[in-house]
């Protein structure tokens, strides 16, 4: 993790050359821009930047899919503005003198894009704090900082547990070990 200010320093210093800002995609992949330091710094870090809202309605190999309401031939494809998180600010150690940070995503009018990865792992987390089933938690030798999120995630009780409600059809049974088997 770096700091905006340290940033600076190795945009200033030519050790940072290239800042990547980037989004979850649908399939758990990153999607997004990459930009000139200098740039990032000067524009979209107090402006944002602007996505195509395409790069959340495609699948695997990137073709586009019928039925989003958000986003299709029909519709057409608008953008979404990539606010970056600059709490993820970080190297990238596989590539040579870039920097990465995540997006969160919004419409113009400031809205969230409800469909985004991001804002929807932010609405079940909020409904398991809501429940008291989610502790923040943060120590001291996970770095320097706390992180903005680290979750530890308590279910407990066997009423909650047999309330669970199987994500494919064909997973109805709890195995002895908790895991879901085959019915």
């Amino acid at each position: 993790m770096i700091s905006v200010e340290e940033l600076r320093i190795e945009v200033d210093a030519g050790t940072i050359d290239t800042v990547l800002i980037a989004l979850p995609d649908m399939q758990g992949r990153l999607q997004g821009k990459r930009l000139t330091g200098r740039f990032f710094l000067d524009v979209v870090l107090e402006n944002d930047t602007e996505g195509c809202n395409y790069l959340l309605a495609v699948d695997v190999e990137m073709n586009t899919v019928d039925g989003y309401a958000m986003s299709s031939w029909q519709t057409g494809y608008g953008d979404f503005v990539m606010a970056p998180d600059m709490s993820t600010l970080r190297r990238v150690p596989w590539q040579e003198a870039t920097a990465m940070v995540i997006a969160d995503l919004t419409w113009h009018d400031g809205s969230p894009v409800v469909a985004s990865p991001r804002q929807i792992l932010k609405a079940q987390t909020d409904r398991l704090a809501e429940r008291g089933l989610l502790e923040t938690s943060w120590e001291p030798g996970q770095g320097s900082r706390p992180p903005r999120h680290l979750y530890r995630l308590t279910l407990t009780g066997r009423e909650f547990v047999a309330a669970l409600t199987p994500a494919r059809a064909d997973r109805t049974a709890l195995n002895p070990h908790n895991r879901w088997s085959e019915a």
